[in-house]
């Protein structure tokens, strides 16, 4: 079955902004928080876990350097489109 327009109704979207708008602010909020333990970890000479950011990349960092990046451009990223809404 093929549907061809939308049936969301000016409150649902409106609904729905809602919820992406919050969902940023999680993730938002989740990555700060990502980036203040990689930072502390890192000052405190921690070994970097092969683990640490297998929640949000199936990358595999070897240094909190890559790490931080990493995070700082999610950061930024999500950063911005809450600008745009």
């Amino acid at each position: 079955m093929m549907v061809v327009g939308s049936n969301i109704c000016p409150s649902e979207s409106d609904s729905l902004r809602a919820v992406s708008h919050a969902n940023l602010k999680n993730r938002l909020a989740y990555f700060e928080g990502r980036l203040e333990e990689a930072m502390r970890r890192s000052a405190a000479k921690e070994p970097h876990p092969r683990n640490f950011d297998s929640g949000y990349t199936t990358e595999t960092f070897k240094t909190w350097g890559e790490s931080i990046a990493l995070i700082k451009e999610r950061i930024v990223g999500i950063q911005r489109q809450l600008k745009a809404d």
